[in-house]
């Protein structure tokens, strides 16, 4: 059980494999509601879904995501 220490704070990536959508709304510092979207409407990240609620993500899909994100000046 995470005590309130152990819980990342914004922008910051939390610990372990699997991320719940909380976790990712947390690191990119965005609303549950953007990253439910992000996830489940638009499908930009892979995710497991287990029982009717439980939705998980790779960390490294998540990184993924945001590599592709990123534009470089110029561009």
């Amino acid at each position: 059980m995470q005590t309130q220490d152990t819980i990342p704070g914004p922008g910051e990536a939390p610990e372990g494999d699997y991320l719940t959508l909380r976790d990712l709304a947390d690191w990119l510092k965005i609303s549950r509601g953007s990253a439910w979207s992000l996830v489940m409407e638009k499908r930009e990240i892979p995710y497991y879904r287990f029982g009717d609620r439980a939705v998980r993500l790779q960390r490294e899909d998540v990184e993924a995501y945001i590599s592709r994100c990123r534009y470089d000046a110029g561009e």
